[in-house]
């Protein structure tokens, strides 16, 4: 149905991506300030979920702490295509960047400590293949990656957690189907019923608004 959890009903030919999705303006993170770092970010851990590479970063901006997810190896390139796309279609998605030469500061954590800390969860991965250099300056040690995708994780969005195609009634919906043929377009070798799909809130409005995702 028109603007269900899932769709909202929109003049797809009059999307400019470059505002409706980069820029934040889709109903998900329309008002919401969204800042992506360019350059670096602070190391914060592995990310352990799910099978690709991931780390957990973050940035200090205006006294606020802001938190990010990055992903490298895989899907780095098609990730923010498919989810510009998908948005730009009417659902919603997590709004990311493709970033180049992008440094993570380990400050004081080792090369050794984060090797481990990587091998320890994504052995399949060899992190060397994805860095570009490793040094010291003046805030520690820090890893240069060739390519990556941010994942901003803004406050305001609570992760409630995942929803099922297959479950409470979504099978029925034809906005939900919609949304596996989108997938099978677009050839999602990553698609699954439920782990890749999560229920957000938008604290911020009055009343709450629910995005299935």
């Amino acid at each position: 149905s028109a603007d269900s959890t899932f769709w909202i009903d929109h003049d797809v030919s009059g999307v400019n991506v470059g505002e409706y999705y980069l820029e934040g303006h889709d109903p998900l993170h329309q008002g919401l300030e969204i800042f992506f770092p360019q350059r670096k970010a602070y190391y914060e851990g592995v990310r352990k979920t799910q099978s690709k590479p991931k780390l957990d970063l973050y940035l200090k901006r205006n006294g606020q702490k802001l938190e990010y997810k990055m992903k490298v190896a895989s899907e780095v390139y098609s990730e923010t295509t498919c989810a510009a796309l998908i948005t730009a279609l009417g659902f919603s998605a997590d709004i990311t960047r493709y970033v180049r030469d992008f440094k993570v500061i380990l400050g004081d954590v080792s090369f050794v400590e984060f090797t481990r800390e990587w091998d320890a969860y994504y052995s399949d991965y060899d992190a060397d293949l994805y860095i570009k250099e490793k040094g010291r300056d003046e805030e520690g040690n820090y890893i240069v990656f060739y390519e990556g995708v941010l994942e901003y994780k803004p406050s305001d969005l609570l992760r409630v957690g995942p929803w099922a195609y297959g479950g409470t009634g979504n099978a029925g919906l034809r906005e939900v189907r919609g949304l596996l043929l989108f997938n099978m377009w677009v050839a999602n070798l990553d698609l699954k019923e439920s782990e890749n799909n999560k229920l957000l809130v938008r604290k911020t409005s009055d009343p709450h608004q629910f995005f299935h995702i």
